[in-house]
C-alpha cells in the first residue's frame, strides 16, 4: 500500500507542477508587449520650395514615446549636425557656399530603442543677389562701369567694377534681406574730365538677372557703298531732296544735276521730293527703284506724285513741337529707314499753334515718328509706329518729400515707373522707382572707387518723369524685360517701339503733389 501511496503522491505532484506551468504560460500570453511607433517630426520653420540663403536655421518639433536618443540633420545626403543631447530641435545650415537651386533637407530621429524615423523637405537656395551679362562691346576705351547694391538703409551690400565680357555675380554672406537697390554707374573720361551717370533701380529681388544700359547710337547703320546720281529734266528754280535707306539726305537742283548718296542696301529705292527754292513745302514726290552702288540716272519728270498732308495741332500748354519722321518699305522691318526729316512749329517763340507734316502716303509700308513738345511746366517725348502725330496721356499723381537724408514719395497712375534725378557739375543720378505709397529711398553710400568723383547728393527733386511702353505693363514687367533684353531699358526706344515720357518741371519746394489730368499730358525723355 505504501508503494501505491507513493505512486499516487508522485502523480499528484506532477499534475500540480503541470498546472502551475500551464497557468504561468497563459499569464505570459496575456501580457501587452510595447509596439514601436514612428517619431512625430514637423519642420517648424521650413516649408516645401521655400527660398533660403546664407545661414539657414532648421527648427523641428519632435516627439517619441520611447524618448529620443539623437537627431541627425543632413543636406543632400551629407550630415551637417548630429545632436545626442536635448534640445534636439535646432540646427543651422551654412548654405553660403551652396549652389543656387533646389536642395534636400533631411532629419533622422533615433528613439530610445534604436528605431529610426526620417523626414525631408526640399528648399531653393538663392545666395546670388544679381547676375549681369556684360556685352563684349559694352564700354568704349574712355569708359569705366560699376554696379553696386544697397540695403533699405542705404548701406553698401556688394559692388564691383566691370569690363567688357566680364559677367558679374554679386553675393553677400551678411545680407539677409530679399530686396535691395541696384545702381549702375558709367564714367566717361573726356581729355581728363570725368563725367559720371548713375541709374538706381528700387525693389530688385534676389536672383535677378540684369543687363546694364548701353547708350551707344543704334541709328548708326552700315552702308554698302555710294550711288552716283545724274539728274535729268530738272524743273527750273526747284530743289530736289533725295533720301536713301542709309538715313542720308542730299539736295540737288537744276544748276547742280550730279551728286552722290550712300545706300543701306543695293539695289534699293531713292525717295525724292521737289520744292521751290523760296519755299519749304514739297510739291510732289517719286520713289525710284533699282538704285545701285555705282552710276544711276534719275528722270525728275517722275517727281510728280501728290503727297499726303497731316496737320499737327499743339496741345494746350505746349509752346513748341517737332516731329521727326522715318519711313520703311517693309511692314515690321525697322532696319534701313528713310529719314524724311523734322517738321515743327518753329520753336517756342514762334507763336505758331499748328504745322503740316508731308509724307508719301502708302508709298511706304510703315512710318515711325519721334514727337517732342513742351511748355513752361511740362515736356513730352514719344515714339509711335501707329500714328505719325498723336499725344498719349499718362494719368499720374506723384508727391515727394526729403528729410533726414531720405527721399520719400507716393506715386499712382497708369505708368510703368517714375523717375527723378539729381545733378552736380559733372554728374547725374537718376532714380527709377515703382508705383506705391510712402516709399523711401535713403541716401546711398558709395563704393570706395566712386568717392573720388563728383557724385551729386540726394535732395528735394525739382522734376519727375512718368513712362509708358507698349508690352511692358508695370514695374515688375520692366525688370523681367531688362533681364532678357540685349541692352536694357534703351531697347524700349528702338525704331518701331511705342513709348511715351512726360516730365513735370518746377515742383513745389515742399514736395507737394503735382497732378496731371489735362486732356493732353506733356512729357519728355530720360535721355541716356
Amino acid at each position: 500500500m505504501k508503494k501505491n501511496h507513493k505512486t499516487l503522491s508522485f502523480l499528484g505532484k506532477c499534475m500540480l507542477i503541470s498546472s502551475i506551468l500551464w497557468i504561468q504560460s497563459c499569464s505570459k500570453d496575456d501580457e501587452v508587449v510595447p509596439q514601436n511607433v514612428d517619431s512625430q517630426i514637423t519642420f517648424s520653420n521650413i516649408t516645401a520650395a521655400m527660398e533660403v540663403w546664407n545661414n539657414v536655421p532648421i527648427s523641428l518639433t519632435v516627439s517619441d514615446d520611447m524618448g529620443i536618443a539623437s537627431v541627425e540633420y543632413l543636406v543632400d545626403g551629407v550630415s551637417i549636425a548630429k545632436l545626442t543631447q536635448s534640445p534636439f530641435t535646432d540646427a543651422t545650415w551654412d548654405a553660403s557656399q551652396a549652389s543656387d537651386g533646389v536642395h534636400t533637407v533631411k532629419v533622422i530621429v533615433t528613439d530610445g530603442q534604436g528605431n529610426k524615423t526620417e523626414k525631408e523637405v526640399t528648399v531653393t537656395v538663392k545666395n546670388t543677389l544679381l547676375t549681369v551679362d556684360i556685352a563684349a562691346n559694352q564700354l568704349d576705351s574712355n569708359e569705366r562701369g560699376f554696379v553696386f547694391l544697397s540695403d533699405e538703409n542705404g548701406n553698401l551690400i556688394a559692388s564691383t567694377e566691370y569690363t567688357n565680357s566680364n559677367d558679374i555675380v554679386l553675393k553677400s554672406p551678411t545680407f539677409m534681406g530679399t530686396k535691395f537697390f541696384l545702381t549702375e554707374v558709367l564714367m566717361k573720361n573726356y581729355s581728363g574730365q570725368n563725367e559720371v551717370r548713375l541709374w538706381t533701380y528700387a525693389e530688385i529681388g534676389r536672383g535677378q538677372a540684369w543687363k546694364v544700359l548701353d547708350d551707344r547710337d543704334t541709328d548708326d547703320d552700315t552702308n554698302v557703298g555710294e550711288a552716283s546720281l545724274t539728274l535729268t529734266n530738272a524743273v527750273t528754280n526747284s530743289i530736289y531732296d533725295i533720301y536713301s535707306n542709309a538715313r542720308e539726305q542730299t539736295e540737288l537742283d537744276d544748276s547742280r544735276t550730279t551728286g552722290s548718296i550712300h545706300l543701306g542696301t543695293t539695289p534699293s529705292k531713292l525717295y525724292v521730293t521737289r520744292r521751290t527754292q523760296d519755299s519749304g513745302t514739297p510739291l510732289g514726290y517719286a520713289l525710284f527703284p533699282n538704285v545701285v552702288v555705282g552710276n544711276n540716272t534719275l528722270n525728275l519728270n517722275q517727281v510728280n506724285q501728290p503727297l499726303s498732308k497731316l496737320t499737327a495741332t499743339l496741345p494746350e500748354g505746349a509752346s513748341y513741337a517737332s516731329v521727326y519722321v522715318k519711313a520703311y518699305p517693309t511692314l515690321n522691318d525697322y532696319t534701313h529707314p528713310y529719314a524724311l526729316g523734322t517738321f515743327s512749329n518753329g520753336g517756342s517763340n514762334s507763336g505758331v499753334e499748328s504745322f503740316d507734316i508731308y509724307y508719301p502716303g502708302t508709298a511706304f509700308a510703315a512710318y515711325y515718328s519721334i514727337i517732342e513738345m513742351g511748355g513752361d511746366d511740362l515736356s513730352y517725348y514719344s515714339g509711335s509706329h501707329t500714328n505719325i502725330f498723336s499725344v498719349t496721356e499718362i494719368t499720374n499723381t506723384v508727391s515727394f518729400g526729403f528729410a533726414n537724408e531720405k527721399l520719400t514719395y507716393s506715386a499712382a497712375g497708369d505708368f510703368v515707373f517714375i523717375s527723378t534725378f539729381f545733378e552736380s557739375a559733372d554728374s547725374e543720378w537718376y532714380l527709377i522707382l515703382p508705383e506705391g505709397s510712402n516709399k523711401v529711398v535713403p541716401a546711398l553710400k558709395l563704393p570706395d572707387p566712386l568717392k573720388a568723383f563728383d557724385i551729386p547728393a540726394f535732395g528735394s527733386p525739382e522734376s519727375y518723369q512718368v513712362y509708358k511702353y507698349d508690352g511692358v505693363d508695370n514695374y515688375n514687367a520692366l525688370k523681367s524685360f531688362i533681364s532678357t533684353s540685349s541692352y536694357s531699358l534703351d531697347e524700349l526706344y528702338d525704331d518701331g517701339k511705342n513709348f511715351t515720357e512726360i516730365t513735370y518741371w518746377n515742383l513745389p519746394a515742399n514736395g507737394r503733389s503735382k497732378k496731371s489730368n489735362k486732356k493732353h499730358s506733356l512729357s519728355t525723355a530720360l535721355r541716356k
